[in-house]
């Protein structure tokens, strides 16, 4: 396990939300010190210190996002984030181990979001005894993964862009959260293979269409190429998918077209 891995994940509930990239104020708080190059005294929660060390850390993060969105994430240096961020390159190590470490943060709280999105539509899916009780099982992940997208816009059109690069260096994180997309997209497929609501000869390919399809209308929608709601979106994909996947009917006895003697 890696030093960015062995940070600590916050629950989305400790979020701070007031700007885009909020988020990270709760995971430097959480970060073990054994972390972290120099020491940093942040004083009681709620205090002084601990105020300004999580306007430090938002910086830090809106500063290296914007850089990460604008030249890629490779390319941008730790002295460019603290520059743009108006600080010194060693206060960075106080808060961050590198600059994978930053990434990590970054996707932390999408990925446990997800994780958890997964979680709940797969114990939907184990418990569907019918075609409408999975398409209900498939609409409530959508909607979580709208919801998801929405909440982290930012860090969605960073794994985009990053995405189909080498999972290499700082770029890591973004390639274990694809995998993990990935895997989970899968275990809902052979799931739902298992129980017969679905027919699927390859899930693995079929979740990959899927995944694939999801991230293409995700980029097109925010780079403005498509102009329809959320809710049309989702509604019509989830129905293209699943139409193209549901069981074909057995037909009784009664009912089986007969040969003309």
């Amino acid at each position: 396990m890696s030093r960015a891995q062995a940070k600590g994940i916050p629950s989305t509930s400790d979020a701070c939300f007031d700007s885009p990239n909020g988020l990270l104020s709760a995971q430097a708080n959480r970060e073990p010190r054994n972390l972290r190059r120099h020491t940093d005294h942040t004083g009681p929660p709620g205090g002084k210190r601990g105020r300004k060390r999580r306007e430090r850390v938002d910086s830090i993060a809106k500063s290296a996002l914007g850089l990460f969105l604008e030249r890629g994430i490779e390319s941008v240096t730790i002295d460019e984030i603290c520059k743009a961020a108006g600080l010194a390159k060693g206060s960075f190590y106080r808060y961050f181990s590198s600059k994978e470490a930053l990434v990590q943060a970054l996707v932390a709280l999408p990925a446990q979001a997800l994780s958890q999105a997964f979680n709940e539509c797969e114990a939907r899916i184990r418990e569907a005894d019918s075609w409408v009780a999975l398409q209900s099982a498939y609409q409530a992940l959508a909607f979580s993964l709208l919801s998801i997208a929405l909440a982290h816009t930012d860090v969605l059109r960073l794994y985009l862009q990053e995405r189909a690069a080498p999972p290499v260096g700082a770029r890591a994180p973004l390639g274990a959260l694809s995998n993990a997309i990935e895997e989970g997209a899968l275990r809902l497929t052979q799931i739902a293979v298992e129980r017969g609501l679905i027919e699927v000869t390859h899930p693995r390919l079929s979740s990959l269409i899927v995944i694939g399809a999801v991230e293409r209308l995700a980029h097109a929608a925010l780079t403005g190429r498509i102009n329809v709601t959320p809710f049309e979106m989702i509604s019509t994909l989830i129905r293209i998918i699943l139409e193209g996947i549901r069981p074909t009917p057995v037909l009784s006895s009664s009912r089986r077209p007969t040969t003309s003697p």
